[in-house]
C-alpha cells in the first residue's frame, strides 16, 4: 500500500516538475525573443543571431524564431542559410506569411525569378486581403506579375 502511495506522489511531484520546467523555458524562450528582436532593432545582427539560436535550441521550430534568424543572417550576407531556412520554416509552417515574401526576395536576388513568383504568389494567397496593404510591396509584385 505504501509502495503505490510513493509512487503516485512520486508521479505527481515529476509532473509538476515538468511542468515548472517547461514554464521556465517558455519563460527563458520569450525573454530570449525579446532579447534578439531588440538586438535586430539596434543593427546587431550578430548578437540577434545567437539569441535567437537560444531560442531554437529550446524550441527547434518556433516560427518567429526561425524567421527572425533568417532575417538576421541575410542582414548579415548569409543569404544561403537564410534561403535553407525560411525553405525549412515554410514546411513547419506552411500559412507563415511572412516567411514567402523573403524567401521570395532571397530568390529574386539570386536570379531564380520563377521561385521569387512562386514565394510571392503564396504570400498574396494566404494574405488576410487579396492584395497587401503596403505600396511598396503591391508595386513590387505588380512589376514581376504577380497580380
Amino acid at each position: 500500500m505504501f509502495f503505490r502511495q510513493y509512487r503516485v506522489l512520486l508521479a505527481v511531484l515529476l509532473a509538476a516538475d515538468c511542468a515548472l520546467t517547461a514554464t521556465a523555458l517558455a519563460r527563458e524562450s520569450r525573454d530570449w525573443m525579446q532579447s534578439a528582436m531588440q538586438a535586430a532593432e539596434e543593427g546587431r545582427f550578430g548578437v540577434a543571431e545567437r539569441r535567437y539560436r537560444q531560442v531554437l535550441r529550446q524550441e527547434p521550430q518556433h516560427p518567429q524564431a526561425m524567421y527572425g534568424l533568417a532575417v538576421a543572417l541575410n542582414s548579415m550576407g548569409r543569404t544561403e542559410e537564410a534561403t535553407r531556412l525560411l525553405e525549412e520554416l515554410i514546411t513547419v509552417q506552411p500559412k507563415f506569411q511572412p516567411a514567402y515574401y523573403l524567401l521570395g526576395t532571397l530568390y529574386e536576388r539570386q536570379g531564380d525569378l520563377k521561385r521569387a513568383r512562386e514565394a510571392y504568389r503564396t504570400y498574396v494567397a494566404i494574405s488576410p486581403a487579396s492584395i497587401p496593404p503596403d505600396p511598396d510591396i503591391r508595386i513590387k509584385l505588380r512589376s514581376l506579375g504577380i497580380f
